[in-house]
């Protein structure tokens, strides 16, 4: 009887520690991937820009291997290439496909709900955003005019969160990696903090520094010269972080709140 009961403390311990029964968000699902490496699984495109491209592949590409694809799209840009870990691809893939209803997109529907709306001509110079997933043994490409622009619906919200996450891997990719954002991370902080510590009445309530997750866009130019943008968002109010590098190697650091 003892040893029954050793045995079944034994399974119990085993389950217990290899998660064998785990469910709910603790346990990440595995998306099935192209079996060709190279093959696309997520793709970011911007459409309709009055500027001429040089390359028509999409602006990002993440491949099935991880490797993250960048071309040069247009003359003043570069191309980047860059890799991402298979827990990363499917923590990104997890973002977009449960956390915001990706293959669940329907344009029809949701183009009779913004139909209701009323809604102010746009610019013709807004791009149309192009999303693609080929993942889980399903496919889809979403197209969208003008998107954060004018009336929202709970779809376009997902997909704009969707656009802003894989334009932050764009972000990482031109900086060099993680290791390159916290280093810029420190250089943000340091003047967010001076900045606070002058108690600026535009500035955010919360003077926690800022984070990887606020980094929001970064440029390089072929003369050297470049940016790189935090923006920190609480409620309405926002903060946002430029620090310029002039092709001399000058660093200039700004700092706005609302209304600056």
């Amino acid at each position: 009887m003892r040893m029954r009961m050793r045995i079944s403390m034994l399974l119990l311990a085993i389950i217990v520690t290899t998660g064998i029964f785990m469910t709910g968000p603790e346990q990440a699902q595995a998306y099935v991937l192209p079996q060709d490496p190279a093959e696309p699984v997520i793709t970011l495109d911007f459409q309709g820009s009055r500027l001429k491209r040089i390359d028509d592949a999409p602006t990002l590409s993440i491949l099935a291997n991880g490797t993250v694809v960048m071309p040069q799209s247009y003359a003043h840009s570069k191309a980047y290439e860059d890799q991402i870990s298979e827990a990363e691809l499917q923590e990104l893939l997890d973002f977009i496909i449960r956390e915001n209803r990706f293959f669940n997109y329907d344009s029809e529907t949701v183009e009779a709900k913004l139909s209701t709306m009323e809604r102010q001509p746009l610019p013709v110079h807004f791009s149309t955003t192009v999303i693609s997933v080929n993942a889980d043994n399903r496919s889809k490409l979403v197209r969208s005019d003008a998107l954060g622009h004018g009336p929202m619906v709970e779809e376009t919200e997902q997909l704009l969160a969707i656009k802003k996450r894989l334009e932050q891997l764009m972000s990482v990719v031109k900086l060099g990696g993680r290791d390159e954002v916290t280093s810029w991370l420190t250089i943000a902080n340091k003047e967010f903090g001076l900045k606070s510590l002058e108690g600026a009445s535009l500035m955010p309530a919360s003077d926690a520094p800022l984070k990887s997750e606020d980094l929001q866009s970064v440029g390089r130019w072929d003369d050297g010269s470049m940016y790189v943008r935090f923006l920190r968002r609480e409620g309405a109010r926002s903060t946002i972080v430029t620090i310029n590098i002039t092709a001399e190697g000058e660093r200039h650091v700004t700092v706005a709140g609302d209304g600056d």
